[in-house]
């Protein structure tokens, strides 16, 4: 027992110095955003997280079926998404992902598909 409670107080040790370091180290990034609800920059079961490599961070936001798109600072850009069955709409989307052109490729769970969005959240293929 003394060695398992000396082991998280290492595991519990090494994470915080893992986020002051990167809270040091990359700048303008936030840590935390975000709350439980339906309103802009607002999640209801976050699963999927993406960026694009630069200031964009892509958020499948699952139950409210939509894809947030924040800055890397937390601040809210945009939604892709709604509810529904058609084209460029969700029911449960999970995950997200870009490509170095910046297409955005969503897992819309419950429609059985994959979703393409342009890098401005213009459908664009299924």
């Amino acid at each position: 027992m003394p060695r398992l409670v000396g082991a998280l107080i290492a595991i519990v040790a090494a994470l915080s110095i893992a986020l002051q370091v990167s809270a040091t180290a990359a700048p303008g990034f936030a840590l935390k955003w975000g709350y439980y609800g339906s309103s802009t920059g607002q999640f209801s079961s976050p699963n999927g997280i993406s960026s694009n490599g630069a200031d964009f961070i892509y958020v499948a936001d699952t139950f409210n079926a939509r894809i947030q798109v924040l800055h890397r600072d937390g601040t809210f850009i945009r939604s892709i998404g709604s509810a529904g069955t058609s084209a460029g709409q969700f029911q449960a989307p999970f995950g997200v992902a870009t490509d170095s052109v910046g297409n955005i490729y969503v897992a819309d769970t419950y429609n059985n598909r994959v979703q393409v969005f342009s890098s401005a959240g213009a459908f664009l293929q299924t």
